[in-house]
């Protein structure tokens, strides 16, 4: 992704337009099994592409994923950072659905909390480690992965530039309201996934916060 300005964002433009007709046939990244390596800034401006095709078909943006909080994950992936990707209006599904493996590669599941906003955070939100005022809701969901890498030794560009394997999430019911929120509310809690009545894993106390 070198050269002159005009010739880099053509290639830019092509490569998106390439990733998301992957995406859309259930196989992404197949770019990635040909060589192609890209370092973070480059795989976000590939990210922002894709996105920005999504927006133009009439796909609407509903927040953002944070992947990667994990520093195992982080030290595999010779990165010191969380990563983001986006959530679509498309990928959004109420707790009871029914989806078609056939829809996603390699489909991983993985328990986690969300968090809705009022409003926009502001810097003195996070002036304390209790939870900011700006958050109106914390709920579960099931997020749902195209759980593929085809490059040659897995890489953050790789996993950014597939919007960090986001497939979509199941959104559970309920959840938790500002009247909840308190320093010990995690205490006691936990959050567990089942598959037909069996358990395949679980979370609890404060490392709900790390998920």
């Amino acid at each position: 992704m070198n050269g002159t300005a005009g010739s880099h964002m053509v290639e830019v433009g092509a490569l998106a337009a390439r990733q998301l007709e992957d995406y859309d046939t259930h196989q992404p990244g197949t770019l990635f099994a040909e060589g192609c390596v890209l370092n973070v800034q480059q795989a976000y401006e590939l990210q922002n592409a894709v996105a920005k095709l999504r927006f133009q078909r009439g796909e609407r943006l509903i927040g953002y994923k944070v992947g990667c909080t994990s520093s195992a994950i982080q030290a595999q992936l010779k990165i010191s950072h969380r990563v983001r990707g986006f959530l679509f209006d498309t990928e959004q599904y109420e707790s009871g659905v029914a989806l078609a493996r056939q829809s996603f590669d390699n489909l991983a599941i993985e328990g986690e909390l969300a968090i809705e906003l009022s409003r926009e955070p502001r810097e003195e939100d996070f002036a304390d480690h209790l939870l900011p005022p700006c958050i109106s809701r914390i709920f579960p969901v099931i997020e749902l992965h195209n759980h593929v890498m085809r490059g040659q030794q897995a890489s953050a560009g790789e996993l950014i530039a597939n919007n960090a394997i986001h497939a979509g999430f199941i959104s559970g019911k309920g959840g938790l309201t500002p009247s909840y929120f308190s320093e010990t509310m995690f205490d006691g809690a936990r959050l567990e996934i089942f598959l037909n009545k069996q358990l395949l894993g679980q979370c609890e106390g404060h490392f709900l916060l790390e998920t």
